[in-house]
Protein backbone atom coordinates (compact mmCIF):
# COMPACT_ATOMS: atom_id res chain seq x y z
CA UNK A 1 0.00 0.00 0.00
CA UNK A 2 1.28 3.05 -0.82
CA UNK A 3 1.20 6.38 0.72
CA UNK A 4 0.46 9.56 -1.41
CA UNK A 5 2.78 12.43 0.09
CA UNK A 6 1.93 16.20 -0.42
CA UNK A 7 3.54 19.41 0.87
CA UNK A 8 1.28 21.75 3.07
CA UNK A 9 1.96 24.60 4.07
CA UNK A 10 -0.19 26.38 6.82
CA UNK A 11 -0.63 29.07 9.44
CA UNK A 12 0.81 27.55 12.91
CA UNK A 13 -2.35 27.74 14.47
CA UNK A 14 -3.83 24.95 12.63
CA UNK A 15 -0.92 22.62 12.28
CA UNK A 16 -2.11 20.56 14.67
CA UNK A 17 -5.96 21.31 14.39
CA UNK A 18 -8.23 18.96 13.10
CA UNK A 19 -9.58 20.82 9.60
CA UNK A 20 -12.72 19.60 7.75
CA UNK A 21 -12.45 19.10 3.76
CA UNK A 22 -14.92 21.56 1.72
CA UNK A 23 -15.78 21.54 -1.57
CA UNK A 24 -17.68 25.11 -2.02
CA UNK A 25 -17.95 27.05 -5.49
CA UNK A 26 -14.84 30.02 -5.69
CA UNK A 27 -16.73 33.54 -5.39
CA UNK A 28 -15.27 34.78 -8.60
CA UNK A 29 -15.70 31.94 -11.30
CA UNK A 30 -18.16 29.82 -9.54
CA UNK A 31 -15.74 26.32 -9.95
CA UNK A 32 -15.62 23.72 -6.97
CA UNK A 33 -12.68 24.77 -5.22
CA UNK A 34 -10.82 23.26 -2.25
CA UNK A 35 -11.03 24.80 1.37
CA UNK A 36 -10.84 23.54 4.88
CA UNK A 37 -12.70 24.84 7.71
CA UNK A 38 -11.62 25.28 11.43
CA UNK A 39 -15.45 25.33 12.44
CA UNK A 40 -14.19 25.91 16.28
CA UNK A 41 -13.25 29.50 15.16
CA UNK A 42 -15.56 29.95 11.99
CA UNK A 43 -11.95 30.32 9.95
CA UNK A 44 -12.19 28.99 6.09
CA UNK A 45 -8.82 27.95 4.21
CA UNK A 46 -8.46 28.37 0.81
CA UNK A 47 -6.52 25.50 -0.62
CA UNK A 48 -3.95 27.44 -3.04
CA UNK A 49 -1.88 24.86 -5.21
CA UNK A 50 1.15 25.64 -7.05
CA UNK A 51 2.14 22.56 -9.37
CA UNK A 52 5.69 22.19 -9.86
CA UNK A 53 5.27 18.80 -11.44
CA UNK A 54 8.29 17.24 -13.24
CA UNK A 55 10.60 20.43 -12.04
CA UNK A 56 11.31 19.96 -8.66
CA UNK A 57 11.18 17.16 -5.26
CA UNK A 58 11.01 17.27 -2.18
CA UNK A 59 12.73 15.37 0.45
CA UNK A 60 12.04 14.50 3.58
CA UNK A 61 13.46 12.06 6.47
CA UNK A 62 13.41 8.92 4.99
CA UNK A 63 11.90 9.73 1.99
CA UNK A 64 12.32 11.62 -1.32
CA UNK A 65 8.80 12.94 -3.57
CA UNK A 66 9.35 13.65 -7.23
CA UNK A 67 6.48 15.78 -7.78
CA UNK A 68 7.47 19.49 -6.18
CA UNK A 69 4.01 20.67 -6.12
CA UNK A 70 2.85 22.23 -2.75
CA UNK A 71 -0.17 23.64 -1.52
CA UNK A 72 -0.73 26.27 0.82
CA UNK A 73 -3.93 26.87 2.78
CA UNK A 74 -4.58 30.41 2.90
CA UNK A 75 -7.03 32.37 5.31
CA UNK A 76 -10.28 33.37 3.26
CA UNK A 77 -13.20 35.56 4.69
CA UNK A 78 -15.64 33.14 4.92
CA UNK A 79 -18.57 36.09 4.19
CA UNK A 80 -16.95 36.07 -0.37
CA UNK A 81 -18.72 32.46 0.08
CA UNK A 82 -21.81 33.41 1.53
CA UNK A 83 -22.28 36.45 -0.90
CA UNK A 84 -21.51 33.86 -3.90
CA UNK A 85 -23.95 31.35 -2.58
CA UNK A 86 -26.75 33.64 -1.46
CA UNK A 87 -26.01 35.66 -5.01
CA UNK A 88 -26.66 32.47 -7.05
CA UNK A 89 -29.47 31.73 -4.99
CA UNK A 90 -31.53 34.70 -5.11
CA UNK A 91 -30.22 36.88 -7.89
CA UNK A 92 -33.10 36.65 -11.54
CA UNK A 93 -33.17 38.90 -13.63
CA UNK A 94 -30.37 41.07 -12.54
CA UNK A 95 -32.78 41.93 -9.18
CA UNK A 96 -32.42 39.96 -5.86
CA UNK A 97 -35.00 38.49 -4.36
CA UNK A 98 -35.89 37.05 -1.16
CA UNK A 99 -34.99 33.33 -0.51
CA UNK A 100 -35.15 31.00 2.24
CA UNK A 101 -32.03 30.80 4.34
CA UNK A 102 -32.10 27.26 4.78
CA UNK A 103 -32.22 26.89 0.67
CA UNK A 104 -29.05 28.72 0.65
CA UNK A 105 -26.23 26.72 -2.09
CA UNK A 106 -28.35 23.61 -2.93
CA UNK A 107 -28.25 24.24 -6.37
CA UNK A 108 -27.17 21.01 -8.65
CA UNK A 109 -23.21 22.03 -9.50
CA UNK A 110 -22.36 21.98 -5.61
CA UNK A 111 -21.48 19.30 -2.61
CA UNK A 112 -24.47 19.85 -0.57
CA UNK A 113 -22.70 17.98 2.19
CA UNK A 114 -19.98 20.85 2.17
CA UNK A 115 -22.29 23.80 1.74
CA UNK A 116 -24.02 22.52 4.31
CA UNK A 117 -20.81 22.07 6.51
CA UNK A 118 -19.92 25.80 5.90
CA UNK A 119 -23.23 26.99 6.61
CA UNK A 120 -23.47 25.30 10.12
CA UNK A 121 -20.90 28.01 11.07
CA UNK A 122 -23.51 30.07 12.61
CA UNK A 123 -21.20 32.60 13.69
CA UNK A 124 -20.53 33.21 10.11
CA UNK A 125 -23.80 32.74 9.00
CA UNK A 126 -24.98 35.55 11.69
CA UNK A 127 -22.37 37.77 10.46
CA UNK A 128 -23.12 37.19 6.88
CA UNK A 129 -26.86 38.13 6.91
CA UNK A 130 -26.20 41.08 9.31
CA UNK A 131 -23.57 42.42 7.04
CA UNK A 132 -24.78 41.71 3.33
CA UNK A 133 -28.21 41.36 3.79
CA UNK A 134 -31.79 42.66 4.04
CA UNK A 135 -33.77 39.96 6.27
CA UNK A 136 -37.36 39.15 7.36
CA UNK A 137 -37.75 36.71 10.27
CA UNK A 138 -41.16 34.81 8.80
CA UNK A 139 -42.05 32.27 11.28
CA UNK A 140 -40.21 30.90 14.51
CA UNK A 141 -38.27 28.69 12.08
CA UNK A 142 -37.62 30.47 8.74
CA UNK A 143 -36.02 33.34 8.06
CA UNK A 144 -36.04 34.68 4.27
CA UNK A 145 -32.88 36.89 3.32
CA UNK A 146 -31.96 38.53 0.44
CA UNK A 147 -28.92 40.41 -0.88
CA UNK A 148 -28.40 44.54 -0.59
CA UNK A 149 -25.78 45.95 -2.21
CA UNK A 150 -25.69 49.13 -0.46
CA UNK A 151 -24.87 46.38 2.61
CA UNK A 152 -22.66 45.00 0.37
CA UNK A 153 -21.05 48.12 -1.07
CA UNK A 154 -20.15 49.40 2.61
CA UNK A 155 -18.54 46.08 3.92
CA UNK A 156 -16.37 46.03 0.72
CA UNK A 157 -15.35 49.57 1.86
CA UNK A 158 -14.38 48.67 5.39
Amino acid sequence: MSTERTVLIAPTQYSGSTLKHLQLPHPRTNTLCSYYADTPSNTLLEVVQIDMAGRRSWAGNGWVHSNGSLSMLTPIDPLFIFLSLLTQASQSDNEFKFIDVNSIGFESHVDTASVSAFLAMDAVQKKALATLCETRQISESVCVAKVDPDQVLTWLKH
